[in-house]
Order: structure tokens, then C-alpha cells, then sequence
């Protein structure tokens, strides 16, 4: 039987936004399958209360993981989308990429600490809500859709670079009967979910997990030890300092190598 840990925010914990008599993602999950479901995701948490607070929840024991944050990272900046755009589009993005950054390196840093588990974890992108019509966000729909896709590109990025699955909430919430309201999931939507999360989670292949030899390091880390007494050299940069690097090289290359002139 696999074991299936959930953390994120209310994408996931939408008990409280479903009738009494409709079931939450979780409670469809635990309907439909037969796995051991533990919900760490919890409404309201953002990038920084997975980092502090989920990820210990993380065990060896753990089969499969998905992840389904960022909604509320971008909700806490909504103010950005009330701003007078006038100025040159370039710098718009600039700002924008300047916004995201620590969303994305926080994001990142929980990607790769999943990594390091056993189980096969499995990213979810942020959908775009049922935004047009609604009393609070109907002003700001397209540039909200905007700021979503930027975010969502950056997570599409950091599953390909960590060779993590990606599922795209964006093709499983498409109509106004899959939200509760306008950015929460309702009975419908989060049954198609748990659906896709079972889809991922199921395999006629047993997962085995055998005994580690008594030596073998409980995180994947290079021994750098001879470089240091050898060459007298040391990493200079921290984890965090790549991240911020590397993704502002991936939005200034989108295509990759590829988009960058042969001089």
C-alpha cells in the first residue's frame, strides 16, 4: 500500500469551502483509494509555512508526495495587479520577476528538500480561479492570469530541472462548477483532483524499500574534502544564491541555450 503525504494550502484543505454534505480533496482521496493519505496541506500557507512547518512531516516511509502551494504567495501580492502599468512593458516584467523571486527560490528550496526523500514526488501548477464575474477580482482576471502563468512557468521549470512530474491544475479546473467560489475548490473540482492524484500514486510495480549500507550518507552529497586539501578550494556561493541565479537566467533565456546569440 503507498503512502501519500499532501502539503500545500487550501487547494488541497478545502474542507471548510464544500457543503456539509460534499466531500474535501482529501476525503475523495481516501474514498476513491486504497493508500494511506496523511494531509499536511493546510488553507492559508504559503511557501514559508511549508519550509517551517510541513516538510518535518516528510517521513522515509512516504511512497509519494504532492505539493500544490504558491496561491497564496501570489494573493499576498495582489496589490502588484492594481498598479499603473504606463511605463515601458520591460519594465513591468521586471518588477514582476522581481515580485516572484523569493516565491520561486522558496519554491525551489521545497523542491529539492522533497528530493532528498524517497518518495516520488509530484508538483501541482497554481490554477487561475473563477475570477471573471466575481464582485473582488473581476478588475484584475487577465493580469491576474498573467502572474499566475509567470509562476506556473517557473514551477514547469523547477520539475524539469529536479525531474520532478508536473500536474496541471489549469487543465483539471475548467469550468465554474469545479470552484467552491472564486479560488477554491469545490466538490466537483477537487474530485477530479484526487482522481489525477490517484492516477499518479497508483502502479502495478510494489515499491520496495531496502536497508541502506552502513556507510551510505542519508543525503546525497558530494564529498568535497579532497578539493579542499588538495586545490585549497571551497564553494564560494550559497544554495540559495544559485537558485536566485539560475532562475533569473531562465527568464532572461526562456528557450535555454538555444535563445542565446553565437557571438
Amino acid at each position: 500500500m503507498n503512502k501519500v503525504t499532501l502539503l500545500g494550502d487550501s487547494i488541497i484543505d478545502n474542507k471548510v469551502y464544500v457543503e456539509s454534505d460534499e466531500l474535501s480533496v482529501l476525503e475523495h482521496l481516501e474514498h476513491l483509494s486504497n493508500d494511506e493519505i496523511l494531509q499536511i496541506a493546510l488553507d492559508g500557507a504559503t511557501t514559508d509555512h511549508v519550509l517551517s512547518s510541513q516538510l518535518e512531516h516528510v517521513s522515509e516511509e512516504d511512497t509519494h508526495t504532492v505539493l500544490s502551494i504558491g496561491g497564496n504567495d501570489l494573493l499576498n501580492n495582489i496589490s502588484f495587479l492594481t498598479q499603473d502599468f504606463r511605463y515601458s512593458p520591460n519594465r513591468v516584467l521586471e518588477q514582476l520577476r522581481e515580485m516572484l523571486l523569493p516565491i520561486n527560490m522558496n519554491y525551489e528550496t521545497i523542491v529539492q528538500k522533497l528530493t532528498d526523500y524517497r518518495a516520488t514526488p509530484l508538483l501541482c501548477t497554481v490554477y487561475e480561479g473563477d475570477l471573471v464575474g466575481s464582485d473582488e477580482f473581476d478588475s484584475i482576471a487577465e493580469s491576474a492570469r498573467s502572474m499566475v502563468s509567470f509562476f506556473n512557468d517557473s514551477i514547469y521549470r523547477i520539475g524539469s530541472r529536479y525531474n520532478v512530474d508536473v500536474l496541471d491544475l489549469r487543465e483539471i479546473f475548467v469550468t465554474s462548477e469545479d470552484y467552491a467560489n472564486p479560488i477554491e475548490p469545490s466538490h466537483k473540482g477537487g474530485k477530479k483532483f484526487a482522481k489525477e492524484i490517484i492516477k499518479v500514486s497508483k502502479s502495478d510495480l510494489e515499491v520496495v524499500f531496502e536497508s541502506l549500507p552502513e556507510d551510505d550518507p542519508n543525503r546525497r552529497r558530494p564529498d568535497i574534502s579532497l578539493a579542499k586539501r588538495v586545490l585549497n578550494w571551497s564553494p564560494k556561493r550559497t544554495l540559495q544564491d544559485m537558485c536566485r541565479d539560475g532562475y533569473l537566467w531562465s527568464t532572461k533565456n526562456p528557450f535555454g541555450y538555444e535563445c542565446m546569440s553565437v557571438v
